[in-house]
């Protein structure tokens, strides 16, 4: 991975992991890293091909970046220092950052209505 400017994505749905992997392929000037609370990629639009009887897809994550020059970090984002352009991952692991693209994302809230978690 190539020093100079660090560029860090937070969150590995369609919109982070695309951003990633085409800075990572296009700019061999910056240095890339993905993180991500999971390790791998779920494909959400294609999950019902799983309940017809095919096999997901596994995406890693790490080999994913690492085979487009960038890299990826396991973990979930504790805190974000705007002024220090530095942020902070699960147990104090500080990582500075140059330009920062936020793409967390949505998750299911199974709370909000009753009776949906069962």
């Amino acid at each position: 991975m190539v020093e100079g400017h660090r560029i860090v994505v937070l969150g590995g749905g369609y919109a982070g992991l695309t951003a990633a992997a085409r800075i990572a392929e296009a700019e061999s000037d910056v240095s890339v890293s993905l993180i991500d609370r999971k390790t791998e990629f779920v494909e959400r639009i294609r999950l019902h091909e799983v309940a017809a009887g095919s096999e997901p897809r596994d995406l890693g994550y790490r080999e994913f970046m690492e085979g487009r020059g960038g890299a990826f970090l396991q973990g979930i984002v504790s805190a974000i220092d705007l002024d220090q352009q530095t942020l902070e991952i699960g147990g104090g692991v500080a990582l500075p950052w140059d330009t920062l693209v936020y793409a967390l994302g949505s998750h299911t809230d199974m709370d909000s209505v009753d009776g949906a978690r069962e």
